[in-house]
């Protein structure tokens, strides 16, 4: 397999602001739900039927269970729905024959694409955390400059992916 210098640079930026944010989120690595996630867009969503009597469109796993959310509280007062990756700690995928058993490696992949996302949609660190961890549930000036410092993100407000080195092809 060739390396391919620009996407090892793309992929190790990513890396190292999805653990920055972890530690800034004071998440444990294996933690299901590392980036404390609302939602994850990346799974589709199935229309209210006679089987949900609450008629709110819900998102599926491949395999069709339907995606886990659970509310959270600080001081008492609910602070939202969060994604929980595979309770119970198994998910069907697309045939059932299989399943992941591995609820933090779902979540820590859920972490990466949303990052990679965002990377690619040349946001900077800044905007990215701005509309991640705002100001009125954050410290958000706070999360921007230590993600900034532990990822080794000179510019917070650059595009990110204006940080990397592009390819040198020889």
């Amino acid at each position: 397999m060739q390396n391919n210098p620009t996407l090892d640079a793309i992929l190790d930026l990513a890396r190292r602001v999805t653990l920055a944010m972890i530690r800034e989120e004071g998440q444990a690595l294996g933690y299901s739900n590392p980036l404390n996630l609302r939602d994850c867009p990346w799974f589709a969503v199935a229309f209210p039927t006679e089987l949900w009597p609450d008629k709110i469109p819900k998102r599926i796993y491949p395999g069709g269970q339907v995606v886990q959310r659970t509310e959270r509280f600080r001081s008492g007062v609910s602070v939202g729905w969060f994604w929980d990756p595979a309770p119970g700690g198994v998910i069907p995928i697309i045939g059932g024959e299989k399943s992941i058993t591995v609820p933090d490696a779902l979540g820590m992949a859920g972490a990466l694409h949303d990052v990679v996302l965002h990377i690619a949609e040349g946001q900077s660190l800044a905007r990215f955390i701005e509309g991640f961890a705002p100001a009125t549930e954050n410290a958000t000036s706070q999360y921007v400059a230590n993600v900034a410092q532990w990822a080794g993100i000179l510019d917070a407000y650059a595009p990110m992916l204006s940080t990397i080195k592009p390819a040198v092809v020889t």
